[in-house]
């Protein structure tokens, strides 16, 4: 399947645990993330995409702490610390409020992946908007 050449998606996400938890990424379908990857039959290296907004959202009654991260990894289950890099660490999210962790626009490219993490179990929901793009390809 070729890519197609925009396609805007919203990815939803409760946080279950307080481990990082893989959101979205430039990856090829994965078994039970289809909406958090690529669609079937799309490879990493034909496309690009872009975070438009990150909103992490407090479910609960008290403040929690949330990070996010941006890593590279063909694995969609595992979370490397050492090649990770944070965006946001331990902020601290008031209750019934929600914040982006991006101050602008981020491009993910082949592989790149987000990651949010918080401090309580189940209570954060995480609603990401972006636009995948279709890389030029030389003739």
């Amino acid at each position: 399947m070729t890519a197609p050449i925009f396609k805007f998606r919203n990815i939803k996400v409760r946080l279950s645990g307080t481990g990082q938890t893989f959101i979205y990424g430039v990856n090829t379908l994965a078994a039970g993330q289809e909406n958090q990857t690529l669609a079937l039959g799309v490879l990493p290296s034909e496309v690009s995409s872009v975070i438009l907004t990150v909103q992490v959202s407090n479910l609960t009654a008290s403040t929690v702490q949330v990070s996010a991260y941006v890593q590279n990894s063909t694995s969609t289950t595992v979370f490397s610390a050492a090649s990770a890099r944070t965006l946001v660490q331990n902020y601290p999210l008031i209750s019934a409020n929600s914040f982006d962790p991006l101050s602008g626009n981020l491009a993910f490219s082949a592989n790149d992946q987000l990651w949010i993490q918080t401090s309580v179990a189940a209570s954060c929901d995480v609603v990401v908007s972006l636009l995948e793009i279709a890389n030029a390809t030389a003739s």
